[in-house]
């Protein structure tokens, strides 16, 4: 549980104005979908599709300020495509 106040951090600290690249874009998707997984784990909720997305949102949500906003409105469509 202590490594997702980290991870949230990291993608903060990661952001910019605008994405520099889409490799840049894509890790950053990729670490908040790490971030729900490990939330998910850490609550001991069971780690499907839909408890992924809801995660996401919730996250987005909760420390959301635009840019992070996007990263995980971004992950969650992505994990509802199943892509």
């Amino acid at each position: 549980m202590r490594r997702l106040p980290l991870l949230l951090n990291f993608l903060r600290t990661q952001r910019s104005g605008t994405m520099k690249n889409k490799d840049e874009q894509t890790g950053l998707v990729g670490l908040a979908i790490g971030a729900a997984v490990i939330g998910l784990v850490s609550a001991q909720k069971p780690i499907n599709r839909d408890s992924i997305v809801e995660e996401l949102v919730r996250l987005g949500r909760q420390k959301g300020d635009g840019v992070e906003d996007e990263i995980f409105k971004q992950a969650a469509i992505l994990v509802r495509k199943g892509m």
